[in-house]
This record gives C-alpha cells, structure tokens and sequence, in this order.
C-alpha cells in the first residue's frame, strides 16, 4: 500500500509543478516575495493531506509515522527535512492558498480526465458516507439508500466509461440523488471543449435518476440519450402522472430496445 501511495504522490507533484507554472495571464514575478519564508510548501502541504486521505489516518497519526523511521519515504516524497507540529499543519491547511492550489489541482485532473477517458457514456451514482453519532455532526442529516436509513452525507459523483472522475458532490443524505444530478453532467458540459461535447452521447443511472428533467437536459443540451430503469410509483395513478413528460415517454421507449440494454 505504501508504494502505491508513494507513486500517487509523485504523479500529483508533477502536476503540481504544471499548475504552479501556469501564469493564467499573469506577468511573471521579477522580484522575490517578501516576508518570512516558509519552511513547509503549500504543495507539500497538499499532498500530505492527500496522502493522509489515502492511508485512511488522521493527520496526527500521519504525522507520527513521518517522524519514524519507517515513514522516511513519505518524507522524502513531501520533501520534507523534518517534521511540521500538528498545529501548524492545521493552520496552514485552511489557508486560503492551500485552497486555491487544491482548487486548481481538481480542475487540471478533471481536464486531463476529459482528454484520456471515454466520453461517450457517462455513469452516475451515489453513495452513503455514514458519520457515527456519536461526533454529533451539525451538518449530517438522516437519509436512505437501497440498504435502508443511515446517518451521514451522500456521495454524488460522475465518472467516464474508463472509470475517470469528472464531477462529484457531497451533499447531507436528506438530499435526494435527483437534486444534484443536472449540475454534476452541466459540469462535465461546461468543462469539455467542441470536440468532447461531440462525444457525448448516453448518460446511465439507477432508477433513482428516473426523471422529465434529466431526459431533458441529456436531449437538449448534450443532444444525447439517459438510460436508466423505470422508477416504478406504488400505485397506477401515480405512475400515469409520473409518465406524463414527453422526454421521460421517448426515454422509456428507448429503454426497450436491445441497444440500450446493452448500453
């Protein structure tokens, strides 16, 4: 684990060095920064977060093992000569520019994904992220999934036909998988070029995504097709309002056919 962990971390600080040279129409800087130096890089800061995230540890324990002997490679891959107290890790990391820097990260990985993965269909899903009760949480909220009622956040996220990431959203689990599902495939639209817009053609989900407004966004906007089974409604009538929408009633005829299926 420790390896892989280790080439994650060398693949991200090359592109990091690429964020840090892009300028975005900026003159380059002639005179040095004044002030203090800093002894820990934003950069490196980032991938230790990052790579406490992978390990699955808290940022105390990571810290711990960097100061060991065994964790002299994760030390040498932030660069580091010797180890940051944990309150000045804290305080650096809800920095302004440790943001920004991991804002610009997300972007060049969501353009590099475009670029590599296979556009012409993308799945969406969720997933629950319980939180224990016990932490007492301001912002969970009690949702449901197929598994039953859970405590926590749900996990909304967009991937390619590759398995690529190309948008994702945390949202408390009271919020239902419709709500944040034209704004994540919007994302993927507003990020792609001319060309990747072309290759956009079938969106997939679970039944959960069963509505008039995606079928519409997929055909008007990304001229494409949304497949997903029938959310079948407990009684007739209810399904009779449900499949009044004239997208969701060509989707459902399209759903038929051994194409989609295969889709």
């Amino acid at each position: 684990m420790y390896h892989a962990v280790a080439l994650i971390l060398q693949h991200l600080h090359r592109l990091l060095d690429e964020v840090a040279a892009e300028r975005r129409g900026r003159k380059p800087r002639n005179q040095p920064k004044t002030g203090r130096p800093r002894l820990y890089s934003t950069p490196s800061l980032l991938l230790f977060r990052i790579a406490a995230d992978l390990l699955g540890w808290s940022l105390r324990k990571t810290l711990n093992y960097a100061e060991q002997e065994a964790g002299a490679w994760l030390r040498k891959a932030l660069g580091w000569e010797q180890v940051p107290h944990l309150s000045v890790v804290c305080r650096r990391l809800h920095g302004d520019d440790v943001r920004r820097l991991r804002t610009r990260l997300w972007r060049k990985l969501r353009r590099r994904s475009l670029r590599q993965g296979d556009l012409r269909v993308l799945t969406i899903d969720m997933t629950d992220l319980p939180v224990p009760l016990r932490r007492k949480d301001p912002d969970a909220t009690w949702g449901a999934t197929s598994k039953g009622k859970f405590f926590g956040y749900k996990l909304h996220l967009v991937i390619s036909r590759t398995g690529f990431p190309l948008a994702f959203r945390v949202t408390p689990a009271a919020v239902h998988e419709m709500r944040p599902a034209v704004p994540l495939f919007a994302e993927v639209v507003k990020l792609a070029d001319q060309k990747q817009k072309a290759e956009l053609t079938y969106g997939v989900g679970d039944s959960a995504y069963d509505s008039e407004n995606l079928y519409k966004f997929w055909a008007d906007v990304c001229c494409g097709h949304f497949l997903c089974a029938p959310n079948r409604r407990s009684t007739p009538e209810g399904e009779e309002v449900r499949a009044q929408g004239p997208y969701r009633k060509a989707a459902l005829e399209f759903w038929k056919t051994d194409l989609a299926r295969r889709i």
